[in-house]
């Protein structure tokens, strides 16, 4: 497809994973001032213990103030886990998936030597292992804004032939919570492995924002959404990167402008803010294109009433390996 990895179909089913063909870097100080992350029923401790104290604040997220750390998981423990379901409060990840899809089984992600390995079943369901919040009691952790960067590797000779990808991304709270009553939401995939076609066996790196909408047969209890826009510089090609090797992906959200990242190296940026048309121009569905583009992302500043939750996943037999992942606000 012409806006991301061709193994994407432009539209999906809800009981799917409903993807589709997926500024300057300083911010004016102030849009620090509107970053904050939601918690939601969040326990008053972490169910294990991790060495997040004294980590240094990256450079992109110092630049706009955002020097809380209001995530981070290290993955000393399988602990911070919900391995049977529960849906209870206290944990960071939760393996219950939404629109139906079941509880990831045990054997699709593990904890060893501080490094997390996440798969997805036989039968590819939707690149989703861990989330950041349960879909059935909403309790967990979701995000307005802020600086998202994880430690991963992968094997990109697993990825021959696989329905899925490695992928770090982040999805409406509010979508999750309620499948058959909301049709316009966000999404942001902060990074996912892209196939190079020019050279077999090895991957870019794809970072998306979407703006779904309604298609054309959509009805309340028959949802059909579709990428209304997306970002047109979402494929930085990545050659000389060995992803095996362990890299820092990571994007820079703040009120109006996106900045993906590659250790520590900017990559593309998208801006935009309903006064005026997105820079660079998004890339646009046919379903828009009876609309003004002026509009296009704003959603995803809106998103409400919970924001987004973080969610890690990756194909079949194909491990995404964690080291750690932070979010700072």
């Amino acid at each position: 497809m012409d806006q991301e990895c061709s193994h994407k179909p432009r539209t999906m089913h809800p009981l799917r994973r409903w993807r589709t063909a997926k500024f300057p870097a300083a911010m004016p100080v102030f849009c620090a001032l509107f970053g904050f992350s939601v918690v939601l029923n969040a326990a008053a401790a972490s169910p294990a213990a991790d060495n997040c104290s004294g980590v240094a604040v990256p450079a992109p997220a110092a630049q706009v103030h955002y020097s809380k750390l209001a995530f981070c998981d290290d993955f000393n423990s399988i602990d911070t886990i919900d391995t049977t379901g529960s849906g209870q409060a206290g944990f960071k990840w939760y393996t219950n998936r939404p629109y139906g899809l079941g509880i990831v089984a045990s054997r699709y992600y593990s904890v060893s030597g501080s490094v997390l390995s996440v798969t997805d079943q036989e039968r590819f369901q939707s690149n989703r292992a861990l989330q950041t919040m349960d879909p059935v009691t909403g309790n967990g952790q979701t995000f307005r804004f802020g600086y998202f960067e994880a430690r991963i590797r992968f094997n990109p000779r697993l990825g021959r032939g696989n329905p899925g990808w490695p992928a770090v991304w982040l999805t409406s709270a509010n979508r999750v919570l309620n499948p058959n009553k909301v049709t316009y939401y966000a999404e942001l995939d902060i990074f996912e492995a892209c196939p190079n076609p020019n050279n077999p066996g090895t991957y870019n790196f794809n970072g998306t924002v979407h703006d779904w909408r309604p298609g054309q047969d959509s009805t309340p209890s028959k949802a059909n959404e579709v990428s209304f826009y997306s970002n047109r510089n979402h494929l930085q090609m990545t050659p000389n990167i060995d992803w095996n090797t362990w890299h820092v992906v990571a994007v820079l959200w703040t009120p109006g402008r996106i900045t993906w990242y590659l250790d520590g190296r900017p990559l593309m940026s998208q801006g935009y803010s309903g006064r005026s048309r997105p820079d660079p121009l998004p890339a646009a569905a046919p379903e828009a294109a009876n609309h003004d583009p002026q509009d296009a992302f704003r959603i995803l500043d809106s998103e409400g009433p919970k924001g987004l939750e973080l969610i890690l996943g990756s194909g079949p037999d194909w491990p995404l390996y964690v080291d750690w992942i932070r979010v700072w606000n």
